[in-house]
């Protein structure tokens, strides 16, 4: 003010000046802010960063002051004040992470388990990722078992493979846009693929959808546009076109069936049309793995049933009549995959263009097969009266001698 007042008498300001009118107080630092991004301590271990539910993500610590500071307005300054310039400096997806603040910290917490997206302008946990091939030297997530993680694979040129030889992928859901390399295995609850699978690739699948099908596919439900060479174990599937390969399955429907197929069902087996021959068709439970698998475990359930009962009929009595009932099941279950030839249909909607194998296994000594000529058959069934098993409708008929 004094400074002022001495130019104000002089009655004129001879020249520019400038007059300080406040002077503030610094505050005094003993700690600046930091920004910590806790996530990408895990990128060592995968090619993507995957985070639980309620992990801590980023946390920014605000500056610490050992001393207040003091502005024009009076003021005082401290962590209140700060610029913020060390926090995070990009959108962040309230869907997925959720922001906790208080007096020294900000944090940003994953509100889902999956995958983190962080391109310095964006951060967010996603459970898709997209990358566009995989190779069996990245490691793509630590551990993918049940873990919702989609995995979308795109590689839109046709001439490289989108899924790399040798590499071995585990997620909940996995789509692959192109095409899947020898040695690879895949293992999903569903599985996608667009392209195609190497003759020497493995997958497994709860369901199943593949393009053209040429490795080894193991699954519950599977759905094939083009089978080509290659093998299915199933329990239904479902395939619009043919050429070659083997399929083992309970179920097992076919629109287009060319040259060299085999397939072996335990329940039925239905194609629209055979255009062409040397293919086979067989109802026989002992050839379909996942019938024998079925068989296994109720035989397993069945002997701890009767371990446990026998405990109960000293120990429990009032659990004597349900697990007698629930044994009791299990034997009907087994007694009827074991005749489940008797129910078991063929059947080829339009006219046979050639010469091609139906057979009916009764057991391991007995079965009756037939070569189909260029004409157009009802479904094929069998017709058993008491030792005499016929083969309809051709008519063909075997005698099982009494042991």
């Amino acid at each position: 003010m004094k400074i002022l007042v001495k130019y104000i008498y002089a009655g004129k300001f001879v020249k520019r000046v400038k007059i300080p009118l406040f002077e503030g107080i610094e505050p005094v630092l003993t700690r600046p802010g930091k920004l910590i991004f806790w996530f990408k301590e895990k990128e060592h271990t995968g090619e993507v960063i995957e985070v639980e539910e309620n992990e801590l993500l980023v946390e920014y610590k605000k500056p610490v002051y050992g001393q207040n500071g003091l502005n024009a307005f009076g003021e005082y300054l401290d962590a209140n004040f700060a610029n913020n310039m060390d926090d995070l400096q990009a959108d962040v997806d309230e869907k997925s992470i959720a922001i906790q603040e208080n007096a020294t910290s900000k944090k940003y917490i994953s509100k889902i388990r999956g995958y983190v997206h962080y391109d310095g302008k964006e951060l967010l946990v996603d459970n898709r990722i997209k990358v566009s091939e995989i190779t069996k030297h990245k490691d793509l997530v630590e551990d993918l078992e049940d873990n919702n993680i989609e995995i979308v694979v795109t590689q839109h040129d046709t001439a490289r493979d989108t899924i790399k030889e040798g590499v071995t992928l585990v997620s909940e859901r996995i789509h692959v846009n192109g095409f899947v390399g020898a040695k690879s295995r895949l293992e999903a609850i569903t599985l996608e693929i667009e392209g195609a699978t190497h003759q020497d690739s493995l997958q497994y699948a709860k369901y199943a959808t593949i393009n053209r099908h040429k490795g080894t596919l193991r699954c519950h439900e599977g759905k094939i546009s083009l089978l080509e060479g290659g093998v299915v174990h199933a329990t239904a599937v479902e395939i619009d076109s043919s050429i070659g390969g083997a399929v083992y399955a309970q179920d097992v429907t076919i629109k287009h069936v060319k040259n060299n197929l085999k397939v072996y069902a335990s329940n039925s087996i239905t194609v629209r049309l055979v255009s062409g021959e040397d293919n086979l068709f067989k109802i026989n439970y002992r050839d379909v793995p996942v019938v024998q698998s079925k068989l296994q475990f109720i035989d397993k359930d069945i002997k701890e049933l009767r371990y446990k009962l026998e405990g109960a009929k000293r120990h429990s009595l009032g659990k004597v009549e349900e697990l007698e009932k629930e044994i009791t099941r299990l034997k009907k279950e087994k007694e009827a995959i074991h005749n489940s030839y008797k129910n078991a249909k063929i059947t080829v909607q339009e006219p046979f263009k050639g010469l091609n194998n139906i057979i009916f296994t009764i057991d391991n000594a007995h079965e009756i097969a037939y070569k189909t000529e260029a004409k157009s058959y009802p479904p094929f069934y069998l017709e058993i009266q008491e030792n005499i098993i016929t083969l309809h409708p051709v008519a063909k008929s075997i005698v099982i001698e009494e042991k």
